[in-house]
């Protein structure tokens, strides 16, 4: 944000040094031809270019001050490209002195004061960077700039002193008061002043006000970097608000509804597998509680599915959560989580399973560019209108443990390429003993941004499951062992912020080995599924 606030000021920089008060016509032939060509390239963006230009017009005239002054300047522009902290760090300690210079041979180089202080405040030097603004607000009192730059300075130190908040507004007001004094309106100025309104908003929690200055600042200079920064963190906000709601709805084929295995006589009458379903989702989530540190909220779900043959399989389910999230501020790269979920689903019209599940949970953010997470979770399953047969009763409860590693690898349109790596583990105990079981999970996971805010996305996901106990549909009672292979592919497409729409293709194969005296294979099968959707986020 400084940076872009410096950058605003360059052109404008510029046009003031180098208006001709008579000092510079005594300056040697060669040292004004070089700065000459540093100005260019500065303007040109092309900083090692300009760095290397007034470096040869301060060898021509160690004594010019407006080659220190641009060399500082360009000094400070570069250094937020620096490719260290350490490099930055010495980009700016040397513009200083630059500036410095600059004021030391010639004194009505005010401008200097300014610039210096922007870098001390870069660096975090506060008392310094206020005591330049304060100097340079000494010779121009009706620059808007020193007022605003003050205000960032009492801001960052707002952070770990709260009592500098009001300062830091009391420079806002001064700086709006100066840019109305000089008659000159600025948009981009407003709408940096806006941005400052906004985060001091937000650090008070007080999010309507933040709200309302983001879209007053973006509309005044929507397309500035700083209403692009106003738009981004506008965005932010919305998705920080205490409540979100998502409703999906789509279509979908499925040729094999009702998993029938491989090799299964049929008998004449009997209903086909394949058939259409429609589709309605949502989600909702509230935030009781939503600070930098700590989170805490609830949310419900419902999942509805309607055949038009295959009604028995018609789906409803119901559910609920409570989850909590805690991220220091010392360790902002470790977040600590435990959700809670219940809900309760009918199969047909008939209850069919009512299920608990907590979460523990740890994400770890080793770097910008890829993070892992952990978690443990325990899962209560009890089912309703069983077999009567005593061995085929499911209720019981599943431990499960996992590992999910995310990368972002580059930046394509705009977006993230992104892959994750996913290994779960489920130790499945039941009451009877033929489903009892030992879950390893394996997943690959990409996704690719594309032109047009076209997204592709591919999952291939691997389950091997060991079954405890020999099953008892196995002509020789052989221990259960399923094999699944399961293939996802999509292609979303965002209309809005809101509004995006799904088209996908699941192939899934389970290849079992239990078979009974006539080689049907029950629990071995393939299926297909061709889906559309469209989701809308309020």
């Amino acid at each position: 944000m400084l940076a872009y606030a410096t950058r605003l000021l360059v052109v404008g920089l510029a046009m003031v040094v180098l208006t001709p008060d008579g000092a510079w016509a005594q300056q040697t032939a060669g040292a004004e031809v070089a700065l000459s060509r540093g100005i260019s390239s500065f303007m040109a963006e092309d900083y090692d270019a300009a760095r290397r230009q007034f470096e040869a017009a301060l060898a021509y005239d160690p004594d010019f001050a407006a080659a220190h002054y641009f060399l500082g300047l360009t000094l400070l522009q570069a250094a937020s490209d620096a490719p260290t902290s350490a490099a930055e760090r010495a980009m700016l300690e040397r513009a200083i002195a630059e500036f410095n210079q600059s004021r030391l041979r010639d004194p009505d180089m005010v401008l200097a004061f300014l610039d210096a202080a922007i870098a001390q405040t870069i660096l975090g030097r506060f008392g310094d960077a206020e005591s330049g603004f304060q100097q340079f607000i000494e010779q121009r009192p009706d620059d808007p700039m020193p007022y605003l730059f003050l205000a960032v300075v009492y801001y960052r130190q707002a952070k770990d002193q709260p009592e500098n908040l009001p300062q830091a507004e009391e420079n806002l007001d001064q700086a709006e008061a100066a840019l109305e004094r000089s008659g000159k309106p600025d948009r981009s100025v407003e709408a940096t002043i806006k941005f400052y309104r906004a985060l001091i908003a937000l650090q008070r929690e007080n999010w309507d006000e933040a709200r309302t200055a983001l879209e007053e600042g973006y509309e005044l200079a929507p397309e500035s970097e700083i209403g692009k920064q106003s738009k981004e963190l506008l965005d932010q906000l919305v998705e920080r608000r205490p409540w979100e709601l998502a409703i999906q709805l789509g279509f979908d084929w499925d040729s094999n509804v009702i998993l029938r295995g491989h090799d299964v006589i049929t008998r004449k009458g009997d209903q086909k597998p394949d058939d259409w379903r429609f589709g309605l989702a949502s989600a909702f989530t509230y935030r009781l509680v939503d600070t930098e540190e700590f989170v805490l909220g609830v949310g419900g779900t419902t999942f509805n599915t309607w055949h038009t043959e295959i009604d028995e399989f018609d789906v409803q389910s119901y559910g609920a959560n409570v989850y909590a999230g805690y991220s220091p501020k010392q360790a902002d790269w470790l977040t600590l989580s435990l959700r809670y979920d219940w809900d309760y689903s009918f199969v047909g019209n008939d209850s069919f399973l009512a299920r608990h599940r907590l979460t523990p949970q740890i994400d770890i953010q080793e770097a910008d560019w890829t993070g892992t997470t952990l978690f443990y979770q325990f899962d209560v399953r009890d089912y309703h209108h069983q077999s009567t047969d005593p061995r085929l009763d499911r209720d019981g409860h599943t431990h499960a443990f996992g590992v999910v590693q995310h990368f972002d690898l580059l930046e394509m349109f705009e977006r993230q390429l992104t892959t994750s790596l996913s290994y779960r583990f489920e130790n499945v105990q039941t009451e009877g003993t033929e489903f009892a079981a030992d879950n390893h999970i394996f997943a690959l996971g990409v996704g690719v941004p594309l032109p047009h805010d076209f997204s592709f996305d591919f999952l291939s996901e691997f389950e091997v499951d060991f079954y405890k106990h020999g099953s008892r549909f196995d002509l020789d009672g052989s221990k259960r062992r399923d094999f699944i292979h399961t293939l996802v592919f999509g292609l979303t497409k965002r209309f809005t912020e809101n509004l995006s729409a799904r088209f996908q293709v699941e192939v899934a194969n389970d290849d079992s080995n239990v078979q009974d005296l006539r080689s049907q294979e029950f629990f071995s099968y393939n299926r297909v599924i061709y889906g559309l959707s469209m989701t809308y986020h309020f």
